[in-house]
């Protein structure tokens, strides 16, 4: 049964186990690409990961390995963090059941990461700032929250479970700008504001978030993305 083109991003892990397991996992489901974002362990290949991996020891090896969140989801069109904590930004929050039943009909064939944060506290507001939506997993006591883990894989079955994955003619994505040709949309349109003297004392980071917001919301084609580089290019060279 074919996957969507979905990315495993796991931010910081701290034991091992835990990465070993999500590799099964994501083999049972059907799932293939997996990034790990600076681990907080020593990556051995004869250590607990490969050990709890149990037949799924390809996953970690072919497993990307990189310093930044913005980095691992540059290529994205869709990032959706997972977390228990609400973020200080807004960010369209749902469950786990909502989003997928709408991830089903707006987004499956785009290339989209699923983002899990640290065994300890989740992802932090940082790591939020690049998600496009925050998705929870209820539980019946919410004092408590899941295992790494047992949270990937609760995440894979739902989508499974929501046919995400059936067999259908898939649409060109192509044509989508990817979640670092909007960043680079907010970088320049930053460096002609501050110009402009637009940011207010004490205001600049909310402000910038906002802006990113919007431009995330505008989910902008290439073309529109390529239009849209032309015009901030042209107002520097103005500028200058």
């Amino acid at each position: 049964m074919p996957t969507p083109d979905c990315m495993i991003i796991l931010v910081r892990p701290s034991v091992p186990e835990n990465v070993g397991f999500v590799a099964r996992a994501m083999k049972a489901f059907g799932f293939e690409k997996l990034t790990i974002v600076s681990p907080v362990f020593e990556w051995d290949p004869e250590g607990p990961a490969w050990k709890t991996a149990c037949g799924a020891q390809e996953m970690l090896v072919q497993a990307e390995r990189v310093d930044h969140v913005e980095n691992a989801v540059a290529s994205y069109h869709r990032v959706i963090g997972f977390s228990r904590r609400k973020h200080d930004f807004a960010r369209p929050q749902s469950d786990i059941t909502t989003w997928s039943v709408s991830y089903q009909e707006q987004y499956a064939f785009e290339k989209t990461a699923l983002v899990f944060g640290p065994e300890n506290f989740g992802l932090s507001n940082e790591d939020k700032r690049h998600c496009d939506q925050i998705v929870q997993i209820p539980l019946y006591h919410p004092a408590l929250s899941l295992n790494l883990a047992q949270s990937v894989t609760v995440v894979l079955y739902e989508i499974t479970r929501s046919g995400l994955l059936a067999a259908g003619a898939k649409e060109s994505v192509e044509c989508m700008a990817t979640h670092g040709d909007v960043q680079r949309v907010v970088t320049q349109l930053t460096s002609l504001l501050e110009i402009t003297h637009f940011f207010k004392k004490g205001r600049k980071e909310r402000q910038i978030e906002i802006m990113r917001n919007l431009i995330f919301r505008c989910n902008l084609t290439k073309h529109e993305y390529d239009t849209v580089m032309g015009i901030l290019s042209a107002l520097n060279r103005k500028s200058d």
